[in-house]
């Protein structure tokens, strides 16, 4: 195909879809029963934009009608983002498809900015703890929300997390207090500022995935625009959640190293660590790196790094007590909150030994060449694996950084496998958030939680049956 991009009008209107679906789970999804049954609803009134949403937007009632709804938008939603990888994977990375991919993300994350205030309660936590720190002069991993009941954000904070103190890495501590002190002490300011923050790091994660993929695939750059700014995970999710500044961190990171800088790229990777443990087998990946490459001096400066940035964000909130409980947590704990362990596993434990396979043949693989792309590879499948064994459906957002990884990984059937892993988990994910049990949605959670991965297990199995016919061909010439 030569001249202009024939694809452009269909991506256009395939942008203007991912708009209209993060409208639905910001402004329709919200006000189904089970989320007015949040105590945030009784915020709906106190902006404009949400009264009028509120009275203009229908919104079915009954779980039948519900699930079809969750169930089309989501099946929609996947068949236009498959068709937009599809169409932009191979081309070159132009100003003006930039934009057509690009615009649409950025009018998306900031459709989701402005939901309405019952679509997420976790980012009213992340207030109240915040303001623990800079508002009470107090400290979040020793003092609980529930210590300041008349606090204006507290009684909009989970029952589950307010009575126990937080229990979030430090480097997310750090941005939180800083929020919360520039947000006053409006209920709906503090949740816009917040917001907002955390939307501008998800449109500036979207430029770094371009700035990384446009070095390391210049082919599938504009892919990966769409991989990451219009997965529903990353739209819907990347304004409320602390993945989105763990990705970010992470991503800046990759930036220096895809420029050769692996020093300065040591601070904002280990950042990252500190705001989730997601990130880590990725940083001992690239330590291995150096390592074998018997780079001694880089790998001892990393190390020196990350240590160095531990005791700065610890050092604020308790010191060495803080890291042996947090230590104590990660291993001991049940993973049952957003907690620094993992979450909930998705497959039975007899099957999560295999995480530590694949890592291990990634790093082998990786180790076996220093290329951008190989290490880029290699930590997609570490992502991939992370995302099989160890995340619970229920909790899309951890996989945030698999997207973001497979953005600038550059390689079609990880792609894909990543995509049919994160829709999956995604209608589970907004499946839950629209049922309660007062209003119940039909049991899909009966269905087994290994369903949401079948498919990018099969093609997972498809793309290493392709692989060793490709090599077993190269060996004999054939290719």
């Amino acid at each position: 195909m030569t001249g202009r991009f024939a694809g452009s009008r269909t991506l256009v209107l395939l942008g203007a879809l991912v708009v209209a679906a993060s409208a639905f789970y910001a402004f329709v999804v919200p006000q189904t029963p089970a989320r007015l049954d949040r105590a945030s609803a009784d915020l709906i009134h106190e902006l404009t934009l949400w009264r009028e949403a509120a009275a203009l937007v229908p919104v079915p009632q009954s779980g039948s009608a519900i699930a079809v709804l969750l169930t089309l938008v989501a099946i929609l939603w996947l068949a236009g983002f498959a068709l937009a990888v599809f169409l932009t994977w191979g081309r070159e990375a132009t100003a003006r498809r930039l934009a057509v991919v690009l615009v649409p993300a950025v009018i998306a994350c900031a459709v989701s900015a402005f939901a309405l205030p019952t679509a997420s309660t976790d980012i009213f936590d992340y207030i109240a703890f915040g303001r623990v720190a800079a508002v009470h002069d107090a400290n979040p991993y020793e003092i609980p929300p529930s210590a300041f009941p008349d606090d204006p954000v507290y009684p909009y904070a989970s029952p589950a997390h307010r009575d126990d103190p937080d229990n979030k890495l430090p480097a997310w501590m750090l941005l939180n207090r800083a929020l919360a002190e520039v947000a006053g002490d409006d209920v709906v300011g503090n949740l816009l500022v917040y917001r907002f923050a955390l939307a501008a790091l998800n449109i500036a994660s979207l430029a770094l995935v371009v700035a990384i993929a446009s070095r390391a695939f210049p082919s599938a750059a504009l892919a990966g625009a769409v991989l990451y700014g219009w997965n529903p995970v990353v739209v819907v999710y990347g304004a409320s959640k602390t993945d989105t500044a763990m990705v970010f961190l992470f991503l800046l990171g990759v930036v220096f190293l895809a420029r050769g800088r692996p020093r300065m790229a040591a601070v904002p990777l280990a950042l990252s660590v500190f705001v989730k443990l997601i990130t880590l087998p990725l940083v001992v990946l690239m330590w291995l790196r150096e390592i074998a490459a018997r780079r001694w001096r880089i790998a001892a400066a990393q190390a020196l790094a990350f240590v160095g940035v531990a005791a700065l964000v610890y050092a604020p909130f308790g010191g060495l007590d803080l890291v042996s409980g947090h230590i104590d947590l990660f291993l001991t704990g049940d993973g049952s909150s957003d907690a620094p362990t993992a979450a909930t596993p998705a497959l039975p434990a007899i099957l999560r030994p295999l995480l530590f396979a694949v890592f291990v043949a990634a790093a082998y693989a990786f180790l076996r060449d220093e290329s951008q792309a190989r290490l880029l590879r290699s930590m997609a499948v570490v992502a991939l694996a992370f995302g099989l064994l160890l995340v619970n459906p229920n909790s899309s957002w951890y996989l945030m950084t698999l997207v973001a990884v497979t953005a600038i990984a550059g390689d079609a059937w990880i792609a894909a496998a990543a995509a049919a892993m994160t829709f999956g988990a995604f209608l589970f994910n907004s499946w839950q958030n629209a049922s309660s049990p007062a209003f119940p949605l039909p049991e899909l959670m009966d269905v087994p939680r290994v369903a949401a991965y079948a498919v990018p297990l099969a093609l997972l199995g498809l793309a290493a049956v392709v692989a060793v016919i490709r090599q077993t061909r190269l060996q004999r010439g054939t290719v």
